[in-house]
């Protein structure tokens, strides 16, 4: 694998990181300056960017660490998780049943991985907000929603979950796309856009033919 995907990999997680570890930095000067006068606004201040921190740092280690592939992963797991990476945005929800049957048999931890990688892109298509909803089709393949105003998947993701991305156009907003097709190789997963209309993107998660 070339090195700037781990170096675009690296960029896109420190940046998701900076706005709240940044924030309880500010917290703690605020609490510093002010005393006591400030200890309400400086705790409730660290209290909610450290918690937007730690569902960060939840979901990159659920979707990009090695150790899921010694953990029994379910959905209900990757559900809580992707609340928790959701509550600090009031703009996007997800509306899914982790208790609801998407596969015939048990879900892997595998399928449970990219199915949060999948979750992450319907993410990055909702630039306004919206909600992402998961079901089974017909065709027993799990289909992903994200659905709101101006809903579209960034110039690149396709070609990126379909690993036909070249380096030179790589960038950090765009490697998580790649870096699923990635893990798609290992586990037998694909994802792909399967339709985008007026204010929702439809993607699908297979497993390989």
């Amino acid at each position: 694998m070339d090195i700037r995907i781990i170096e675009f990999l690296t960029s896109r997680i420190c940046h998701d990181l900076i706005s709240p570890i940044g924030a309880v930095h500010n917290g703690v000067e605020f609490l510093q300056d002010m005393g006591a006068e400030g200890v309400d606004d400086a705790v409730g201040l660290i209290a909610h960017s450290s918690a937007q921190a730690s569902a960060r740092l939840q979901v990159f280690r659920l979707v990009y660490g090695a150790g899921v592939k010694t953990t029994a992963l379910e959905l209900g797991d990757i559900h809580g998780v992707m609340e928790s990476y959701l509550s600090g945005d009031d703009k996007i929800s997800q509306n899914w049943d982790p208790n609801a049957s998407y596969t015939d048999s048990a879900p892997t931890s595998g399928f449970c991985k990219m199915l949060l990688a999948g979750l992450l892109v319907a993410h990055e298509c909702l630039p306004k907000g919206g909600a992402i909803s998961v079901e089974k089709s017909d065709n027993d393949e799990v289909l992903i929603y994200a659905k709101g105003d101006d809903a579209q998947p960034r110039n690149g993701t396709e070609r990126g979950l379909s690993g036909d991305l070249d380096l030179d156009e790589m960038d950090p907003r765009l490697v998580h796309a790649y870096v699923t097709w990635l893990m798609g190789q290992s586990y037998g997963f694909h994802i792909k856009i399967q339709d985008t209309i007026q204010d929702c993107v439809t993607l699908v998660l297979q497993t390989h033919s």
